[in-house]
């Protein structure tokens, strides 16, 4: 699980277009390969778990992350980022804004750490 998902075949991309109805139309997102965040992310839990993998979607302040429960416990796919994957310690210095979405920045402190549950 750790490559990702193959962007060059199998690209979605996400828009920040939030108000139009095409990008939260699942139907139309399939047709057109671009949607919101939350609808991609649906897409990928529904084709994982006809592959017998276990997703789960996690809100979060500005971004939605997808957390693999199983067969990998605590990865991450950030769908918005073309499918890149984190662990629990990039997603959670990603959001708390420490690190962008090249992974470029300083690990969160513990207190600040502590303000998030990923478990």
């Amino acid at each position: 699980m750790a490559q990702g998902i193959p962007t060059d075949k199998y690209s979605y991309l996400c828009t920040s277009d939030y108000y139009n109805a095409h990008n939260s139309l699942i139907h139309k997102v399939l047709e057109k390969k671009k949607g919101n965040p939350i609808t991609i992310s649906v897409i990928y839990i529904a084709v994982a778990r006809r592959l017998g993998v276990t997703l789960n979607g996690i809100n979060a302040p500005r971004h939605f992350l997808v957390r693999v429960e199983e067969p990998v416990e605590h990865e991450f796919v950030d769908c918005f980022s073309s499918g890149k994957m984190r662990s629990q310690e990039e997603a959670i210095d990603f959001l708390l804004g420490v690190s962008d979405s090249s992974d470029v920045g300083a690990s969160a402190s513990e207190e600040d750490r502590g303000k998030i549950r990923c478990a």
